[in-house]
């Protein structure tokens, strides 16, 4: 069963802050690589997807009116099956630089997912729990389960990390 409680963390760097996850999945690299760095794998798990995987290519992410609405980048970065970064612009989130990392490990896959935002966190908590609550989500698709997002869950993740100081 895959990690979902990896909490995450957030710290400034210069005029920006930086939000970092790190999990662990019994998946094989190359499972985990297509879950996050293919149209079809987001499909399953983020949202609606259209990925162009070279620099310079379009990443867009449709995740409907109730859940934000569109999302559209540029890949700046991949190496597959280890590194995938691109720019991430949405209209109720600050623009980031999102990039997905999958060290080489004996066993299983270890990700790391940092987001370098502009700006100052208004809501830094919110922020925490919606990539928390997304990574769960994939954790679920690799285990092949049914992940059912809902305010309450995301309502004890903002406590969660409102309580922590986020």
């Amino acid at each position: 069963m895959s990690q979902i409680s990896g909490d995450g963390t957030i710290r400034t760097v210069g005029s920006a802050f930086e939000i970092r996850f790190d999990r662990w999945y019994p998946q094989p690299t190359g499972e985990v690589w297509d879950a996050i760095a293919t149209a079809e794998g987001l499909a399953h798990w983020l949202a609606d997807a259209r990925l162009d995987p070279m620099p310079g290519g379009v990443i867009e992410l449709d995740f409907g009116d109730d859940d934000g609405g569109s999302m559209r980048g540029a890949v700046a970065r991949i190496q597959r099956p280890r590194v995938l970064q691109y720019s991430w612009s949405m209209a109720d989130e600050p623009d980031a630089v999102v990039r997905w990392e999958l060290p080489t490990l004996d066993e299983g896959t270890a990700l790391s997912l940092t987001l370098t935002l502009s700006g100052e966190a208004e809501d830094s908590a919110l922020l925490l729990a919606k990539w928390h609550t997304r990574l769960d989500a994939l954790a679920a698709y690799l285990d092949g389960e049914e992940f059912v997002r809902d305010e309450a869950s995301l309502d004890h993740l903002l406590d969660h990390y409102r309580e922590s100081g986020a």
